[in-house]
């Protein structure tokens, strides 16, 4: 039992339905479901990380000197799903990210998503916690999944101890309309073979009390560590 998988892109300037990024793919249990996560048959050196709820990532499964290294983290709403993707090349150098909106009523944007395709660095997460309309949250509860599949629930954890809480040698963007639906991407700007690393997403959805985060997390072996989803609840607006 499994399904087929066939990507169609639609740009401005016409449509793309065949290449090594369309296409077809066999989805199935027993070629996909692995002891290390799921595994598109595309990519064999990534893995999918999924947590309870519908939160996941895909993550490559190990970074290691002179090879790219990209994760996608997947957060969604009752209908608003969004995407966050991040690519360092082979040098280890940020070479970009993408995010990537969807509602599932149908075109956008409608309420739930602007039509804005702004991005914007900031200097501190703090200044993109701000620029969201949060000027505090309470500490964090979520769901954590590891490279080996175990999992946890997780409580108490405070924004300056994720790896959303970027330092000085982070890329820290903001992605969208910060006045509707923004949303806070942070990485590393040079991934270093040695030095554990990690990427986030941040979102709070419109008219929403909680911000969202997914993060992936890499070891100094260069080996992914997990996942973690977390909600803050959000004090101040």
């Amino acid at each position: 039992m499994g399904c087929t998988q066939r990507n169609v892109y639609h740009y401005e300037d016409g449509t793309v339905g065949e290449g090594p990024l369309c296409g077809p793919w066999v989805i199935c249990e027993d070629v996909c479901s692995t002891e290390v996560g799921i595994v598109h048959p595309a990519l064999q050196g990534m893995t999918t990380l999924a947590l309870p709820g519908g939160p996941s990532a895909w993550c490559w499964k190990h970074m290691r000197e002179g090879e790219p290294c990209a994760v996608e983290l997947f957060l969604h709403g009752d209908h608003l799903r969004m995407s966050a993707g991040i690519v360092h090349a082979p040098d280890g150098v940020l070479q970009h990210t993408a995010l990537i909106r969807e509602d599932s009523q149908g075109r956008w944007p409608r309420d739930g998503w602007s039509a804005s395709t702004e991005a914007q660095l900031v200097s501190s997460t703090r200044d993109g916690l701000a620029a969201l309309g949060i000027s505090s949250t309470e500490s964090a509860h979520g769901n954590a999944v590891y490279a080996d599949l175990r999992q946890e629930s997780l409580s108490g954890i405070e924004f300056d101890r994720t790896t959303g809480s970027a330092g000085p040698g982070d890329c820290i963007m903001l992605c969208g309309d910060s006045a509707e639906d923004a949303v806070m991407i942070t990485t590393p700007r040079q991934l270093v073979t040695g030095v554990p690393f990690g990427s986030a997403v941040a979102w709070r959805p419109r008219e929403s009390r909680n911000l969202q985060m997914v993060e992936a997390f890499w070891g100094g072996t260069g080996a992914l560590k997990g996942v973690h989803h977390l909600v803050f609840p959000i004090l101040d607006v």
